[in-house]
């Protein structure tokens, strides 16, 4: 009695020690890591279900969700890289624009080549920082209306008659803000 006591103890504990089915495993540690926000983990274990089970739509839909959040967290990333190199120029130009704004109908044809020289400065700058987001598009295209804002303050600077100016002038601030909204709406 005693022996068949002890045989069915081991036997249940063997039955106990055996290892999961490794699909089954990997999709429970996966959806739990995709749950806790790892969502590079999350994808590790996806991929080891589908190699497992190649066809399974299930890990397919759960890489494809946990390769989402890892793509938009790397966009906010760079996002607030940009914001930290672009912050000290974007306050330059503001500054320009702003100055430009308070004098409605001056004409500040004296002061033009200094400011000309300066917007060129910030235009330079720009270039810089553009080649280090030149692969992630929604930065680019964010950043290219800005270029645009200063390229159009650019022709303003260079015009000559107050009226033609005071388009320009307009339409720069005019993309300056739109610029604004944009970079707000995608670091929020």
């Amino acid at each position: 009695m005693r022996f068949a006591l002890i045989i069915v103890i081991l036997l249940v504990m063997s039955a106990c020690s055996q290892p999961a089915n490794p699909y089954e495993e990997n999709m429970r540690m996966g959806k739990d890591a995709l749950i806790s926000g790892n969502y590079e983990e999350a994808y590790r274990y996806f991929e080891i279900s589908l190699i497992e089970r190649p066809q399974d739509s299930d890990a397919k839909i759960l890489i494809e969700q946990a390769k989402s959040h890892i793509d938009e967290n790397e966009m906010l990333k760079h996002i607030k890289e940009y914001w930290v190199d672009i912050d000290p120029l974007l306050q330059k130009y503001k500054g320009m624009a702003e100055k430009y704004r308070k004098y409605d109908k001056l004409d500040l044809t004296h002061q033009n080549k200094t400011n000309l020289a300066y917007i060129n400065g910030i235009s330079n700058d720009l270039k810089s920082v553009e080649e280090k987001y030149d692969e992630i598009s929604g930065i680019i295209k964010l950043h290219e209306k800005l270029k645009s804002s200063i390229s159009t303050l650019i022709n303003y600077l260079e015009k000559d008659g107050v009226l033609v100016r005071e388009v320009l002038k307009d339409a720069a601030i005019q993309e300056l803000d739109d610029y604004n909204t944009e970079l707000m709406k995608m670091i929020r």
